[in-house]
């Protein structure tokens, strides 16, 4: 693996992510009748616990045991990983009022799934 993967892979994932949000709320902005914003809160819901339950800790499991095995600086490569998902959900939605909340447990989420494979490693 090259080094700028360490660098990028977590920005590549946020955006990714964030582009997803995107799509859906686009086409749910369509729908104005009541049935409509029901499915479209359920498919919110559905594709933040998605993404929050399995797609946060599988990418950062991955990125903790491919790309951070023979780093040199694990842990601030965890604390980078952490941060920059972190800044990938709270700049867009830091006016609401849980964000802050939300945005710490993300935090932590990421970083204990991150660093959850260098705790594993076998040592020489």
């Amino acid at each position: 693996m090259s080094k700028a993967a360490k660098f990028l892979a977590p920005v590549t994932f946020a955006l990714s992510c964030l582009l997803g949000y995107g799509l859906v709320a686009l086409l749910f902005t369509r729908v104005s009748d009541l049935g409509g914003a029901i499915l479209a809160t359920v498919i919110y819901g559905a594709m933040i616990l998605t993404v929050f339950l399995l797609a946060v800790p599988a990418y950062c499991f991955l990125y903790g045991f491919k790309l951070l095995r023979f780093a040199k600086r694990k842990p601030l490569l965890v604390l980078y990983n952490a941060l920059v998902l972190t800044l990938g959900y709270l700049l867009p939605f830091c006016t609401e009022d849980e964000t802050y909340l939300y945005s710490l447990i993300l935090f932590l989420w990421a970083g204990l799934w991150s660093a959850l494979p260098l705790l594993f490693q076998k040592r020489k």
